[in-house]
């Protein structure tokens, strides 16, 4: 009894899947390297020109309030009682809250 001749099975080679391209968005090393010029050592800090007035009030706000809890902890001097610096700390933050949400612009 003869076996069939075996045939032989097509090999089959998948081609890998198509990458799609990078998408652009339009920001270059170069525009990157203007903008970190452009800023500075205290832009990087603080932000841009439009940024920077509320970050800086909103610094100050936070280290008027860490001063606060410090007024609490410390003890009592005579040339300086706490009442006066907490006084003193309160208008700070009064003064940074009404900067912050009292200025308006104008065009």
């Amino acid at each position: 009894m003869a076996l069939p001749p075996q045939q032989e099975q097509p090999t089959t080679t998948t081609v890998p899947p198509q990458q799609p391209e990078p998408r652009q968005t339009g920001v270059t090393q170069e525009d990157l390297t203007y903008r970190s010029q452009e800023l500075g050592r205290l832009g990087k800090l603080f932000g841009s020109r439009e940024q920077s007035p509320g970050n800086i009030a909103g610094l100050a706000i936070i280290v008027a309030f860490l001063i606060l809890i410090a007024i609490v902890f410390a003890p009592d001097s005579l040339s300086l009682p706490k009442k006066d610096v907490f006084t003193l700390v309160s208008g700070i933050i009064t003064l940074t809250l009404g900067f912050l949400f009292g200025r308006s612009t104008s065009n």
